[in-house]
């Protein structure tokens, strides 16, 4: 039973197999079987995509609050620094 081109392309690109194993022979799947399995796979991808922007959403985040932190902790390490010289001066 031939499956059309363009269907054919678009298992491939879902890693949907055409082909199975009865009897120890490979068999082709039928139009419809393979039209089922290949909308569960764009969803199943759609979804795997959307999980994927969200998570780099939050390390992104996550990221800039520790930069900013980073930032202020230096900030702070480089005034103490300033005053203790500061202070040494004055008592000798």
């Amino acid at each position: 039973m031939p499956v059309s081109k363009s269907l054919k392309n678009l298992c491939k690109k879902l890693g949907v197999k055409l082909t199975l194993k009865k009897n120890g022979k490979h068999v082709a799947k039928a139009e419809h079987v393979l039209k089922r399995q290949c909308s569960r796979a764009q969803k199943r991808k759609l979804l795997r995509k959307s999980r994927r922007k969200s998570r780099r959403k939050s390390r992104r985040k996550s990221r800039r609050k520790s930069r900013r932190k980073s930032k202020r902790k230096s900030k702070r390490k480089s005034k103490r620094k300033s005053r203790r010289k500061s202070h040494k001066k004055r008592r000798h």
